[in-house]
């Protein structure tokens, strides 16, 4: 603009061309009294100057001429290809997918494309944009709109009413338009997120349910002469991957396994639900826990890694705990190590087989060791090690075996308020954390 500005401010010319008549009016009126008063020599004199001075003013002429006429051409060119971007921006404006407003400093709406008068109505223009909030005493518009008014570009959420009062979730990001260097209003373009909205509430409902369903399998403290088991379950994203249960074999054997499926969410949980299924009849019905951890093996691997791309697996172990021999057999599938306190002294129950679902087929072996009158068992996920003691595995469990033997009276919501109580909880990954006491 300011070029064809520049360009339009050349009347100067037609001054100069005035001032050149004019003087060719003088140099006339002087010529026609010294040829009526002179000699003809000074006459001819006068003529051979007046030659010489009409020359390079003539040629002065003829480039100001020219150089107007360059002038005048690219100025066309420029009005041209401003028409053509303002075309373009038009084009784009009005016919963008998503809503576009333009609103001035006292927030009056100026400027609307088609998308917005389809869904919000044809009667904006003029009206203030804090009449379109649906929530406008909870609306972080009002306030956001102050703060684009001040130069900054702002990215939110609110929600509005279409043009039947209807509320419509929307995504948007605000642009101050800067003007010769003032901010001369805004530019709001707004993402329809009412469908995904209503998705995301479903989903959140259905977690919810999930994480209901997930939370109702988990076994309620199991409370005996000789035991006493008890669970804890933190789960990284509602629903998770951990799963832990324990039974009553017969009336001197118990049951306790815990598991770890690999990955988060929706897809782990899926996978726990399938192997929990199968848990209760298997560890009653079938004593042996090498036959118990085959069978969990073999459903994992035709189940899922049969049928999928990506391998699945979980980590597990698995302990049978008999008080008439004071024995506890373990089989532990690539899973952290229990601990077993007894008498002051801690023992972990190291992993002895490879994790289940990875390998079609099986060996693992069970070790058995022997039991005090009085023992505690505790079995827990990665989870809890991570919130301990990071990537440090060593010393989260040392932190955890130190704990444990200073406050074994505690129960396993005091176990776990200590050791949670100084780490940066970062919740990725689900923690898990089982407890059993064993009293002869």
């Amino acid at each position: 603009m300011k070029q064809i500005k520049k360009l339009s401010d050349s009347k100067w010319i037609g001054v100069l061309l005035a001032a050149y008549v004019i003087l060719e009016l003088v140099i006339f009126f002087i010529a026609y009294r010294l040829k009526t008063g002179v000699g003809t020599h000074r006459f001819e004199l006068y003529q051979t100057l007046s030659f010489f001075l009409h020359l390079p003013i003539g040629l002065f002429i003829v480039w100001l001429f020219w150089k107007e006429r360059k002038e005048t051409i690219r100025k066309r060119e420029l009005i041209f290809d401003l028409e053509q971007v303002t075309l373009r921006h038009f084009t784009l404006f009005n016919n963008n997918l998503y809503l576009a407003i333009i609103v001035n400093n006292e927030g009056t709406i100026t400027e609307v494309n088609e998308r917005v008068t389809d869904m919000l109505g044809d009667n904006l223009i003029g009206t203030n944009f804090k009449d379109l909030l649906f929530h406008q005493e909870t609306s972080k518009s009002i306030e956001n709109f102050e703060d684009v008014l001040e130069g900054k570009m702002v990215d939110s959420t609110d929600i509005i009413k279409d043009k039947h009062e209807n509320p419509v979730y929307v995504e948007y990001k605000s642009i101050p338009l800067i003007m010769q260097g003032r901010i001369d209003g805004v530019c709001v373009i707004a993402k329809d997120i009412t469908e995904k909205r209503k998705l995301e509430d479903e989903m959140n409902k259905d977690l919810e349910l999930a994480t209901i369903l997930q939370q109702s399998v988990l076994c309620k403290p199991l409370i005996t002469g000789e035991v006493q088991i008890e669970g804890q379950y933190i789960p990284a994203h509602n629903i998770g991957g951990d799963m832990y249960v324990w039974y009553k074999i017969d009336d001197h054997q118990y049951g306790i396994l815990i598991m770890d499926v690999m990955g988060h969410g929706v897809s782990a949980a899926l996978v726990s639900m399938s192997i929990r299924a199968l848990l209760e009849g298997l560890i009653v019905r079938v004593r042996n826990p090498v036959l118990v951890m085959e069978t969990l093996n073999a459903h994992m691997h035709k189940s899922f890694n049969d049928h999928m791309n990506s391998l699945q697996f979980f980590t597990a172990l698995y302990a049978v705990i008999n008080t008439e021999e004071m024995s506890l057999t373990y089989i532990n599938a690539g899973h952290p190590p229990g601990l077993l306190i007894q008498t002051g002294n801690v023992e972990l129950l190291n992993s002895n087989c490879v994790p289940l679902g990875i390998l079609e087929e099986i060996k693992p072996t069970a070790k058995k060791l022997p039991l005090e009158d009085s023992a505690q068992l505790l079995l827990f996920t990665d989870g809890l090690l991570e919130n301990i003691g990071g990537t440090a595995m060593y010393h989260a469990v040392n932190q955890l075996k130190e704990t444990v033997l200073a406050n074994s009276e505690l129960d396993i919501k005091g176990l776990l308020q200590i050791l949670l109580h100084d780490a940066e909880t970062s919740k990725q990954d689900d923690i898990s954390f089982v407890k059993m006491a064993i009293n002869k």
